[in-house]
Parts: structure tokens; sequence; C-alpha cells
């Protein structure tokens, strides 16, 4: 059986800051091992602090994201364009380290409204559907995932899993109907100040009728607070930001506990911004794991507290292709491609969480295995459109944002390493916006280097 699990993202627009990396896709970044003490009680507060609040998103202030123009949107017919053909997945049951799940997240639905980075066409939408289920894929809920991470159940090898965010009616009112027709199980992921039946919000009614449909719930915080105004909190001091993690992340989940009679055991970070004080107060709630916005599989050892999500944008079929892209797992976990013969480092050697090889042309080759210890590193954007040179931006696992410049004419961006790599696995993060959109797209890759350096001389030591 192929798992799949679906979220959906309650967030009513695009975030105006790019999500944070994940710190554990670089090298050298210390893991969060969060505090497993006595919970504490969620404190008030202080009207001083001129916390921000979301508000109903009113009708005419949709969309927020940038709209694209019919004639920029494929066909309906052209379905091979929007959705892939997955090859059809097994159900048999395989060891915990064997199986990945790609969770796929969702935000609002319509089949008239503009398509924007978080508004899908309803069509297009059950189109992917569909696809999963010709398939065969396993569609998981989020209690067999759980199940799963804690080593308590055998998933097949390939799964999905589906998440919705933020609350909008159209789940309801599109998607809804959509998943019942598959019996798809899916978790709905709400912000609860949005909850209010107003607007394009969903009613704690429409939320109920889901949850007896079998829907499970998960909060995605009060407020959705943008990574900016935590950050504004947290120069007050740890009191005050200690404070808004209560009322966000605990009381969130006590609220929908309370309204909804169910168990709320995942939190999804709003944006995927979280902080080490969030993770570490994160189980003190009740909470069991954590969703980001991450676009990669999970694995059985993947860190719970930063659950990797495709986040699949309404205007970008390419996510939904590569959540649904699967490569084998070696013995160790390890994807079991080919060793590319440089050096003595095999490609299954390289990672636990291989990722899989963008639709850019890259180089070094995305998990291939180099002997050049100090490569030149380069992503071919030619064939993507629209794109702003000064938003380009790439860094490289324990070494941060490196000083990579553009070429006009071949439009390639490079960076020529400027010492040797002490990793056996390199992992590339480039990400850049459009002119007519404030939204980052990115890509990862990763390569091995065959005899990495155990040492670094710099330049200015003689020798």
């Amino acid at each position: 059986m192929v798992c799949t699990v679906l979220a959906v993202d309650s967030c009513p627009g695009a975030v105006s800051e790019p999500p944070p990396l994940d710190p554990g896709v670089f090298i050298g970044v210390p893991s969060l091992a969060p505090s497993r003490g006595e919970g504490r009680g969620a404190a008030v507060v202080p009207a001083s602090e001129n916390i921000p609040t979301a508000e109903p998103v009113a009708e005419e202030n949709i969309p927020t994201a940038v709209p694209v123009s019919p004639e920029e949107l494929a066909p309906a017919n052209t379905q091979a364009v929007q959705v892939p053909v997955i090859p059809k997945a097994s159900q048999i049951p395989v060891d915990q380290n064997k199986t990945q799940v790609a969770i796929l997240c969702y935000h609002d639905f319509s089949e008239e409204k503009p398509v924007t980075e978080m508004r899908i066409r309803t069509s297009v939408f059950r189109r992917q559907m569909q696809a999963l289920k010709d398939a065969g894929m396993p569609v998981i809920t989020l209690k067999e995932f759980r199940e799963w991470k804690n080593g308590d159940r055998r998933l097949p090898e390939y799964c999905v899993m589906i998440t919705v965010d933020d609350g909008w009616k159209s789940l309801y009112t599109d998607a809804f109907p959509v998943l019942k027709e598959m019996e798809f199980p899916f978790t709905v992921f709400p912000y609860t100040n949005y909850l209010t039946g107003r607007g394009a919000s969903l009613s704690i009614e429409q939320v109920k009728e889901m949850v007896r449909a079998g829907a499970t719930l998960g909060s995605h915080s009060t407020s959705h607070l943008y990574p900016s105004a935590w950050k504004r909190v947290q120069r007050k001091g740890q009191e005050a930001y200690s404070t808004l993690i209560d009322r966000e992340i605990g009381k969130s989940r006590e609220w929908l506990q309370a309204n909804f009679n169910v168990p709320v055991e995942f939190y999804c970070y709003p944006g995927g911004y979280h902080t080490p004080e969030m993770i570490e107060k994160l189980p003190t709630y009740g909470y069991v794991g954590a969703v980001t916005v991450v676009q990669r599989k999970t694995l059985h050892e993947t860190d719970n507290w930063q659950i990797p999500r495709y986040v699949v944008f309404g205007n970008n079929p390419r996510i939904f292709a590569n959540a649904v892209t699967f490569h084998p797992l070696g013995e160790s976990g390890a994807s079991g491609v080919s060793d590319s013969g440089a050096g003595s480092i095999s490609v299954a050697s390289m990672s636990s969480s291989l990722l899989p090889p963008p639709m850019q042309t890259v180089q070094p080759t995305a998990n291939a295995v180099i002997a050049d210890l100090a490569p030149v590193i380069s992503i071919d954007l030619s064939n993507e459109r629209d794109v702003n040179p000064d938003s380009i931006v790439m860094m490289i696992n324990g070494l941060g944002k490196v000083p990579a410049s553009y070429d006009p004419v071949r439009k390639m961006y490079s960076w020529k390493a400027n010492r040797p790599f002490r990793v056996d696995t390199v992992t590339v993060f480039v990400s850049w916006k459009t002119f007519s959109s404030s939204q980052p797209q990115s890509v990862r890759w990763q390569f091995g280097v065959s005899e990495p350096k155990s040492h670094y001389v710099p330049a200015n030591v003689v020798k």
C-alpha cells in the first residue's frame, strides 16, 4: 500500500517573508532536543505588548497572492501537464526504516477565483486526488503516521498524507466532497481566531461535520503570526516571548480540544517559522510532533518536531509532481542509487534523507559523488520566467549564504568553493523571486564528496 498524507494549511495568503530554512538541512547545526519537563500554564499576554492578531479575511480581500492570468494556465484537458501519471504503488507493509511519506499541504480551493500560490483550481485538485487513487497510493491518517513514527506500525514503502491549513471555507465546499468521494483521510490545521464562519472562513459546525466524517484536527496557532511579529516580541525578552508561545501554541490546542472534543497532537508552524524555544515547549502542552514547509519526504528517523511537507502551490504543478516522485531506500535508509564512480563514497552512504533531483540543471549533478573537493556549484535558471537576479540566494550546509554570482547571458547562478569541503555530503539551497511575485521559489539538491578534508588550514597561514 502507498501511503499519502495530505495537509491543508489555513494561511490566508502568501507569507511576506520567505520561510526560514530547516536547521536540520545544514551540517554543523546542533539538533534541537525538546525538553520533556512538566507543562506550564499559559499566561495572559499583557495589553501593553500590543501583539497583533489575525482577523477574518473579507471576501473582497482575497486573494493576497499574485494571480495567474488565464493564458498562463494549462487548458483543462491537458491533464498530463497539470498532474503526473503516478506508478502503481505497493500495498505491502515494509520495515519501518524503508517507508517514505510525502505530506501534501493545501490551503484554498476555487474553480472560479484567480489561481495563486495558496489557491488551487478545484478541478486540478480533483485530478491530483484521482491520480493518487488510480495509482493505488496509500493515503494514511495522522494516527497511522504517528504510530509509524513511534515504531508501533508498519506502512507500505511509499505513502501520502493530506493536510489543509488555515481554515478556508473552500476546504468544506470544494475539497471535502472530493476527499469523501476518493475515501481519503485528511488533517485540518486551522488557526483558531479564523474559525468564525464569516466571509471565507470555516465555521465550527463545518469543522465538526468533517471531523465526524473522519478528518483529524491539528493546531495552526491562535493568530497565525508572521515571523516579524514573533521576532518583535522575542526582542522584548524571554518572559514576553514565553507568554506569546503559551498563547499561540498552548492555548490554541486547549481551544480546539474543548470545542471539538477530539485529541490534538500535532502543531503546524505558521509559515514554517519555528525556534528552539517553541520546540522546547511543544511537548509540555501535549503535542507529539510538528510540521514545517520544508519540501522533502518524511522518514522514520525524521525529527518529530521538524516534519517536512510539500506546500502545493496552485500556480506550480511541479511541486505535486516532486511530492509523488519516490526513490527506493537502501539498507541504511538512504537511496539505493549506484555509485557515480568517483572515490570510495557511494550515494547510498551520503545521507539518510537523500533529496530528489531538481527540475533545473545543476552542477555538481544532484546525488552524484565527485572527487573535486572545491567544485563550482551552479544552477541554470534559463527555463525560469521573470527571475529577479537581485533576489537570488545560494546557501551551503556548514557555510550559510555564499557570494554566488549571476550570468545574465547564460542565466547561470554559480559559486566556486573557496576552500575544500570537510563533509561527505553537501546540501545546496537556492532561492529566488520573480519580478511579478514576492513569493520565493527554491530548490535543494545534494552531492557527495569522495574524500572530504578532515581539517582546514586558512589561506593566510604559512605552511
